[in-house]
């Protein structure tokens, strides 16, 4: 017996009801904020990146072509590059991870906590 049936709060049923209200709103929010991510990152941070990646790119060319040397430049490059996959393979990661079904709202809520969260 919990307190809050020793003292006549709630019932085991009420209790029950309100961890599952609970376990729904915890899901549907990781749910909301994970597709946001995507769309964001989608939408706006990785063609920005991309922009970004092919300013670099045009300027170690440009510097190359005018028979000049960019160490700096070809290492930043190659830096972004890395990020900018990086960055791309974790948002298709998490919008896999969203996709993810499961049988209970308890099951949901686990999965979301371990692989969806992180």
């Amino acid at each position: 017996m919990s307190s809050f049936e020793k003292y006549r709060v709630l019932s085991e049923r009420e209790l029950h009801a309100r961890y599952e209200i609970n376990l729904e709103a915890y899901n549907k929010t990781i749910n909301v904020e994970g597709q946001l991510m995507v769309l964001m990152a989608n939408r706006y941070i990785l063609p920005a990146a991309f922009a970004y990646q092919t300013q670099v790119a045009q300027t170690v060319a440009s510097v190359k072509a005018a028979g000049g040397s960019t160490a700096a430049g070809k290492k930043t490059l190659a830096t972004l590059s890395r990020l900018i996959d990086g960055f791309k393979a974790g948002t298709d990661a998490l919008s896999k991870a969203l996709e993810h079904t499961s049988r209970t709202a308890e099951a949901h809520a686990r999965y979301c906590r371990d692989k969806v969260v992180p």
